[in-house]
């Protein structure tokens, strides 16, 4: 995927020629929060038949705060932005990246002082994540957690930034994505979904660095260790988790069972089981897919397991989830 020096800075050129209405176009505001009253704002009419939306953003033209209905990556392309998220701030070089999950309140603006600087955006649906890009990053726990759990529980991370990601590699797949949004040539829709998941893949090499909070020579919560199986639930074996703590099998597995009454094999199966809820209530994925995606390979034992929990088949809760919504 080479692309010349010009013909990136011809895109580019173009992207912040119409930077200001292709924002403004984006971020048409469909609704605002009456408790909140944060503008939440939905995929634009006009791109209806768009899975994929390239914008630019320059230090000159700073957005209030507002929420979006889709999926954000954000990458510093040049200079810094100050991005608040929810309340908290994060000053982001270039190089830096943030992926912002649909709901989430944001705004962006510039840092005194900074000089020229060009924020490049990739908005992506639900549905072609959902659909798409799952499969592709399920052996990055983190992520994969990430784009599953999408709701209004404000105990949910909201987004996940990567500072100082300088990759050469990143930065050819943003150049990619300036060129083939700009030009529209053949196929350029079906090229800009597999940049976009080719920047989830690397970034998901990287995951390690944000989920691990429990430093050498420091006392390790039970807290801890829950929350890595939850993030691990659809590959850890106690092993597995045993090692990551430095502790014997059978003391962990002695630990958790005091601490919460439950066994290791209990604790590992109920987050499993609850990925899959939340990828049969967020996404319409086929349920053999949802199984893999939960932990699952073998869809047999899937059911079986499901409907001992809940006595249901994984179909009929889908079903029943239907049911509500139209009841409203």
């Amino acid at each position: 995927m080479g692309y010349s020096e010009a013909k990136v800075n011809n895109a580019l050129a173009y992207h912040l020629s119409k930077a200001n209405p292709d924002a403004l176009r984006l971020i048409h505001c469909r609704h605002i929060d009456e408790k909140s009253r944060i503008p939440l704002h939905y995929w634009p009419e006009e791109s209806a038949g768009e899975d994929i939306i390239i914008t630019t953003h320059q230090a000159t033209d700073p957005w209030g705060m507002h929420r979006h209905d889709y999926f954000m990556l954000n990458y510093i392309y040049s200079g810094s932005f100050i991005v608040n998220i929810s309340g908290q701030e994060h000053r982001m070089e270039q190089g830096a990246i943030c992926i912002l999950q649909p709901g989430a309140a944001h705004c962006i603006s510039t840092f005194p002082g900074a000089g020229p600087s060009i924020l490049l955006s990739i908005a992506a649906k639900k549905d072609l994540v959902y659909r798409s890009f799952l499969p592709l990053i399920s052996e990055s726990p983190l992520l994969l957690d990430f784009f599953v759990k999408c709701s209004d529980n404000r105990s949910v991370p909201r987004t996940i930034v990567f500072q100082n990601h300088h990759s050469d590699t990143i930065r050819k797949l943003f150049d990619a994505a300036l060129v083939e949004s700009a030009e529209r040539d053949t196929s350029y829709s079906k090229i800009l979904e597999c940049i976009f998941a080719s920047i989830l893949i690397f970034l998901s090499r990287s995951y390690k660095e944000y989920v691990s909070d429990d430093e050498h020579g420091r006392r390790i919560s039970v807290e801890s260790i829950m929350k890595y199986m939850a993030l691990n639930c659809t590959t850890l074996t106690l092993e597995d988790t045993a090692k990551h703590f430095c502790y014997n099998p059978s003391y962990l597995s002695s630990l958790l069972h005091k601490e919460t009454g439950r066994s290791f094999s209990t604790i590992l199966r109920e987050f499993k089981l609850d990925r899959a809820k939340q990828l049969l209530r967020q996404t319409d994925l086929p349920i053999n897919m949802v199984a893999s995606l939960a932990g699952y390979p073998h869809l047999g034992n899937f059911h079986k397991v499901f409907k001992a929990a809940f006595g249901i088949t994984p179909n009929e809760y889908r079903q029943q989830l239907l049911r509500e919504e139209e009841r409203g």
